[in-house]
């Protein structure tokens, strides 16, 4: 599956994810509040705004922290966990 080269890598703020990090594959039902907005929005939204097709869907990772999502491969972060003026690490997180 072949990744938007913009959105191919995450970058987080480091001190706002909880550890152990975990990636698994999407389910229904899955929500996060996506970069610049205030909501959560369910996945399933998410991929069809983004014209996800049947595989990029397939083999979308989802990145959770502390039993929230806080990353999606190929589309963006959470507004949870975004870089700002505050920020000391970065952690970035490529998808290949």
């Amino acid at each position: 599956v072949k990744f938007d080269k913009k959105n191919d890598i995450l970058s987080m703020d480091r001190a706002k994810i909880f550890f152990p990090i975990r990636f698994r594959s999407w389910k229904e039902g899955d929500k996060m509040v996506p970069l610049g907005m205030k909501g959560q929005k369910k996945l399933s939204d998410i991929f069809i705004d983004n014209k996800y097709d049947a595989s990029q869907k397939r083999h979308a990772i989802v990145v959770e922290s502390g039993g929230e999502i806080i990353g999606v491969s190929g589309y963006r972060i959470s507004e949870r966990v975004k870089v700002d003026f505050r920020t000391h690490e970065i952690l970035s997180i490529q998808f290949r």
